[in-house]
């Protein structure tokens, strides 16, 4: 696996979108009350996780 490989994958392989992830993160934020507080977003998981 490369760096700039895409993580999550629809069932036939192809990469998710950026909207499907927008889509992914306004459904979590909906249902957890923290991630909508804190902004989480894909960008801000990478982030996190690499400082």
């Amino acid at each position: 696996m490369l760096p700039t490989d895409t993580l999550l994958r629809y069932r036939d392989g192809r990469p998710l979108t950026s909207r499907r992830y927008d889509h992914l993160w306004k459904r979590l934020g909906q249902q957890l009350p923290w991630v909508a507080m804190l902004g989480v977003s894909t960008h801000w998981l990478r982030h996190t996780t690499l400082t």
